[in-house]
């Protein structure tokens, strides 16, 4: 392989790694803002309801908490999603890393 080959591939492989990085940090922010956004709707809804309801009998508590659990649900699948996208991130480097060798590899052996 010649080295401007070798330049070519390595390029390739850099530029291949650093967009599907790009691409995992978008969707990784673009999640953070769709979480961010849904405390805010739900923290609208509840002074809503609460409001609303401010007279009502029936156990604003039982409603609080449900309000909360749905919350900490999301939140707990974000966090999944957001090790997911850690972990992929992690297998893009070391998919990047091998390739580079595999380039240097070759070109030690011509």
């Amino acid at each position: 392989m010649s080295p401007e080959e070798r330049k070519k591939k390595q390029r390739q492989t850099t530029e291949r790694y650093e967009q599907e990085k790009k691409a995992l940090q978008q969707t990784q922010k673009k999640m953070e803002e769709e979480v961010e956004h849904f405390k805010k709707d739900t923290e609208k809804l509840m002074d809503k309801v609460l409001y609303l309801t401010k007279n009502d009998s029936w156990d604003k508590r039982a409603f609080y908490r449900q309000m909360e659990e749905s919350q900490t649900s999301i939140q707990s699948d974000f966090r999944r999603f957001t090790q997911k996208v850690e972990d992929k991130q992690i297998e893009l480097r070391r998919i990047y890393q091998r390739d580079t060798e595999k380039i240097d590899q070759r070109e030690e052996t011509t």
